[in-house]
C-alpha cells in the first residue's frame, strides 16, 4: 500500500517505467474515483501487453507534491518518445488502515491512442493485434511510445512515426500504406 501521495506517485511512475502495467493500473482510479480503468471497452493494449523496453517512460521522478485535503497534485518529470515532459499527476485519498494511514491513488492518466489506417482491418500495436473498424480504432494507452505495423502483408508496408502518449494527453497514429520493395 502507498500511504502518502508522494509514494503513490513514485510507485505509479516506477510501474510505468518498469513496464509493470498491472502495478500502474492497480494504483489508478478513473476521474470519478471508482476503479474502472481496466474495464473500459478498448483496452487491448492494457489487457494483452506491457510496454516493451525502449517504449516506456524513462527518467521519471516526482518533483513536488501539493496536498489539498483528500486530493493532491504531484508535479512529475519524465521522458517519452525522446521528449522530456513535465506533467501533474492528480491523486486522491482512498481507504485507510487503522484509521490513520490513508491509501492514495492516481486519478486518470489513462489516455487514448487513436489509430487511423484506411483500408486495413488489423494492425499490430507494439506487437498486439488490434482490429480496426473502417480503418480506425481508439485504444486505452498508458504513457509510452507505440509502434503501429501491418498485421500481415507481403506487398504493403505501413509508414508513420511511432505515437508518443504522455500522462494526460492522447495522441493519434495516421498511417500511410505504400508498396513494399518486394511488390
Amino acid at each position: 500500500r502507498v500511504f502518502t501521495p508522494d509514494s503513490a506517485a513514485a510507485a505509479d511512475l516506477h510501474g510505468l517505467g518498469a513496464g509493470e502495467v498491472s502495478k500502474a493500473v492497480s494504483l489508478r482510479a478513473d476521474s470519478s474515483g471508482s476503479l474502472k480503468f481496466g474495464d473500459k471497452p478498448s483496452t487491448a493494449l492494457l489487457d494483452h501487453a506491457s510496454l516493451p523496453t525502449g517504449h516506456r517512460i524513462t527518467g521519471a521522478k516526482v518533483v513536488s507534491v501539493t496536498r489539498h485535503g483528500a486530493l493532491a497534485e504531484a508535479k512529475v518529470r519524465y521522458t517519452v518518445g525522446g521528449q522530456e515532459r513535465t506533467d501533474t499527476l492528480l491523486l486522491r485519498r482512498h481507504g485507510s488502515r487503522a484509521g490513520i494511514f490513508h491509501g492514495w491513488q492516481v486519478v486518470g492518466g489513462e489516455n487514448s491512442l487513436d489509430v487511423d489506417v484506411p483500408g486495413v482491418d488489423d494492425v499490430l500495436v507494439n506487437g498486439v493485434t488490434v482490429h480496426l473498424t473502417d480503418g480506425r480504432a481508439t485504444l486505452t494507452a498508458l504513457p509510452g511510445t507505440y509502434d503501429v505495423t501491418l498485421a500481415s502483408s507481403t506487398f504493403l508496408t505501413l509508414e508513420g512515426e511511432p505515437a508518443a502518449v504522455s500522462l494526460y494527453s492522447s495522441t493519434s497514429f495516421q498511417g500511410q500504406l505504400t508498396l513494399s520493395d518486394d511488390a
